[in-house]
């Protein structure tokens, strides 16, 4: 089956047996969307599907997005990682480490060892924790009358650390501080900063804070599971009018795609004992549309020492086989658009530009071995190898590739290179030519069927 059968096969079964009152699921890599599925209902009995467009509250996760503002923060120069919180929000100087409970039980607690900071909120590790997770932090919550976090009151933030900042890891209020960092140095509350920083310029129009009436029309209900086992609408709702908007778990929002515009760095870096090798891409996409994505791929490879076989020669004792000391550089730009056809199959048309440098250095030598492998030990310097290895060229290529999955994991492409442009010196190896080679000719023509299959 594809993954899409099994992915609804698997989410259909979960709402058939009443293990879930619905569910929207969605998955994507940097090329889009490869998966998106809705079951059920979004309250049981009340007859509104499941649609991928139903928002739902995503509690923790917005953790995520708390986060990023934070960071973004510190890039901008307004927070500090390192800082202690009390200078933005003073508040969380208050924060004492319990140390237990009194006869009449009433919390203890002493001083931290050292202020908190941004870098252990957003670690979890400032000494925060939840009620729902530490029955200490519930017996601190009675004797105070602290509430909920999810009632959105300040006071909800003036529970007791568990241990001094720095120490341990705890899930917690933690990322709701942040939250409060955050409106502080931007003068904004929460939503309104996620807003116009990350929402508004990722075209996020369905999270937020504040349910509007469009995202009210396609909300999801939440349901408990009764004494009976089954599943029952449960009435709870963020608050609306908050006293500050939960940085930690106050969001709603969708499944669609969180970021239409997306960045990635891949850098891969190797030794041997002959060299080192390092490669990087940063690729920059945009979704424009759902099933469309536009990336713009710069890439930068450098080589050096890696040995190659370039050349069999003729010699009075017979055939030889020569080897090189290659050291290259390799910089190409890569402009690809990638549009989805249907669930299995995926389209892409892209274009490269790409400038070669390959230089062939030491020359080493062996007879060619009658029988077995060739051991290394048989190699020497080949100081009459012609040199006429060496590569220095640009290329232009258009490339347009059919993709298309037929099994889980097993994949086919169908791939049409025509080469554009070619200038510079390019020598004939007398070893083969790979694609890459092929498409170097301009109006070099190449026609590539390949499958992957993945057997077990």
């Amino acid at each position: 089956m594809s993954l899409k059968q099994t992915a609804d096969q698997l989410l259909q079964g979960a709402v058939s047996a009443g293990r879930v009152a619905g569910v929207v699921a969605m998955a994507a890599n940097r090329e889009g969307t490869i998966y998106e599925g809705a079951f059920g209902e979004r309250v049981l009995g009340g007859g509104q599907a499941m649609t991928v467009d139903t928002v739902g509250w995503i509690a923790s996760m917005t953790k995520a997005i708390t986060s990023v503002a934070a960071v973004q923060c510190v890039e901008r120069g307004k927070l500090s990682l390192d800082t202690p919180a009390s200078a933005v929000v003073p508040a969380i100087a208050e924060a004492q480490v319990l140390t237990g409970f009194d006869a009449a039980g009433n919390p203890q607690t002493r001083p931290p060892k050292r202020p908190i900071t941004l870098r252990h909120l957003l670690t979890h590790s400032a000494g925060f924790s939840y009620e729902i997770w530490n029955t200490d932090m519930q017996k601190v919550q009675a004797a105070l009358g602290i509430p909920s976090v999810t009632e959105c009151k300040n006071k909800a933030l003036t529970l007791p650390l568990l241990f001094d900042p720095g120490e341990r890891w705890e899930y917690g209020i933690n990322i709701d501080w942040a939250g409060k960092m955050v409106e502080a140095v931007s003068g904004q509350k929460l939503g309104a900063y996620l807003k116009a920083n990350l929402f508004d310029p990722l075209g996020m129009s369905s999270t937020a804070f504040r349910i509007t009436p469009d995202m009210r029309s396609r909300l999801a209900g939440t349901h408990l599971r009764g004494a009976d086992g089954k599943l029952a609408p449960f009435p709870f709702e963020i608050p609306q009018e908050p006293e500050f908007e939960m940085g930690g778990g106050g969001l709603y929002g969708t499944t669609d795609p969180a970021a239409p515009v997306a960045a990635s760095l891949d850098l891969t870096a190797s030794n041997t004992e002959r060299g080192w090798g390092l490669s990087s891409m940063l690729v920059l996409a945009i979704h424009p549309w759902e099933r469309l994505q536009l990336s713009l791929e710069p890439t930068y490879r450098r080589w050096r020492g890696s040995l190659v076989w370039v050349d069999t020669l003729a010699s009075a004792g017979g055939e030889r086989l020569v080897f090189a000391d290659r050291h290259s550089e390799t910089w190409d730009v890569t402009l690809r658009g990638s549009l989805t056809l249907a669930r299995d199959f995926t389209f892409q048309l892209y274009t490269q530009v790409y400038l070669v440098s390959v230089d062939h250095r030491e020359k080493l030598a062996a007879p060619r071995p009658s029988s077995g492998a060739l051991l290394a030990e048989a190699l020497a310097p080949a100081l009459d190898v012609p040199d006429d290895y060496d590569q220095r060229y640009s290329a232009w290529n258009l490339n347009a590739v059919l993709r298309w999955e037929f099994a889980p994991g097993s994949v086919g492409f169908l791939v049409y290179t025509l080469g554009l442009a070619a200038d510079g010196e390019r020598a004939e190896f007398r070893f083969g030519r790979s694609l890459d080679e092929l498409v170097q000719a301009a109006g070099q023509h190449v026609l590539m069927l390949k499958l992957s299959y993945l057997f077990g």
